[in-house]
């Protein structure tokens, strides 16, 4: 976001206030610019509320103390370059970001609408490959935790946001998440 001009001593009480009526109105404008980046703005029937939460960089939040809390971005684990989304409380910091992608497969493969973040899903006999949406995860270190309702199933990463799913058939239905922090 670019520099917004304000001037904090307009209007001045000590001002004749129509002396002041062209900085009012940069002040307003610029009020209104901020307002609508993460809020629904003035115009609005909801006006107020977030839209979204920008945090432009990484931060390192002052110590929290009682039932205090502060959301903030830090350095990802995986991918330094990239930020993680961190809940900082009085007791710990918890990844907020460590959900990656998730999916419900049937024998048909991937069903619609129950998915994230999972780019293509392929059959084999009894083995299913998952590739995931480019840039989810950083290389192989994540991890896939699966429920098979047929019984059990075997996970393996076979490469950079790729993974395959060993299943007994039939096979009536198997979710995954994957985690990465």
């Amino acid at each position: 976001m670019p520099s917004i001009a304000y001037n904090q001593f307009v209007p001045n009480p000590n001002n004749y206030p129509g002396n002041d009526i062209g900085d009012i109105a940069i002040n307003a404008v610029s009020i209104n610019s901020i307002w609508g980046v993460d809020h629904l703005n003035f115009s609005n029937a909801n006006a107020g509320q977030h839209q979204q939460v920008t945090i432009p960089s990484t931060t390192t939040p002052v110590t929290q103390t009682g039932l205090s809390c502060v959301a903030h971005t830090q350095a990802g684990v995986a991918d330094t370059s990239n930020p993680q989304l961190i809940l900082k409380n009085s007791a710990t910091s918890l990844p907020l970001s460590i959900i990656r992608a998730f999916g419900l497969i049937n024998s048909g493969g991937i069903i619609s609408g129950q998915s994230f973040n999972v780019s293509s899903v392929s059959l084999s006999v009894s083995t299913f490959t998952i590739t995931l949406t480019s840039g989810c995860v950083t290389g192989i270190n994540f991890a896939v935790i699966c429920t098979n309702y047929t019984g059990a199933s075997n996970v393996l990463i076979t490469g950079a946001g790729v993974f395959t799913i060993s299943v007994p058939f039939p096979l009536s239905s198997i979710a995954f998440i994957v985690l990465q922090i």
